[in-house]
């Protein structure tokens, strides 16, 4: 099949511009796109922070509390532990 391949330039490719039409038509038409996913229905979220060689204040200090200062004023937050 390679030699014909080899010997009919033409044939391969039409061949290759067929499979990248059909990939353009795939990743256009049948690729599900979500901009804005939809509600999945979760109510928790867990954030987990590393912070090498840093101590337990350093990360406080560091990560937590400006987390906690960014989130503070956004609406739909009930609860941040």
């Amino acid at each position: 099949m390679i030699r014909w391949f080899a010997n009919n330039g033409i044939a391969a490719n039409l061949l290759m511009l067929g499979i990248i039409l059909g990939g353009i038509y795939s990743a256009l038409f049948k690729v599900p796109l979500e901009v804005i996913p939809s509600d999945s229905g979760w109510k928790i979220v867990y954030m987990e922070f590393r912070y090498r060689g840093g101590t337990a204040k350093d990360v406080e200090k560091g990560v937590l509390l400006p987390v906690e200062r960014a989130l503070e004023g956004l609406s739909g937050i009930r609860e941040i532990n």
